[in-house]
């Protein structure tokens, strides 16, 4: 049995699949406005380069909204 070890880092295509399959517009929201981990650029600035997503900002960030909606009062 092999095992694949997990990259990293996520595309944002990847991002979006992790979420259900939500839009960029979403991505770029959460980002601006609920703390969302920003991308992680790589590449030539002139060519504006690839964004990823760390995947274990994304998970903090997960971990930390799951927190944050246990303790709200309903």
């Amino acid at each position: 049995m092999a095992t694949t070890a997990q990259s990293p880092y996520l595309s944002t295509e990847q991002v979006r699949a992790h979420f259900g399959g939500v839009s960029r517009i979403w991505v770029a929201r959460a980002i601006r406005t609920h703390g969302f981990p920003p991308p992680l650029k790589f590449g030539d600035r002139s060519q504006r380069g690839r964004a990823f997503y760390s995947l274990a900002a994304i998970e903090g960030s997960e971990r930390i909204q799951a927190a944050n909606d246990n303790t709200r009062v309903a």
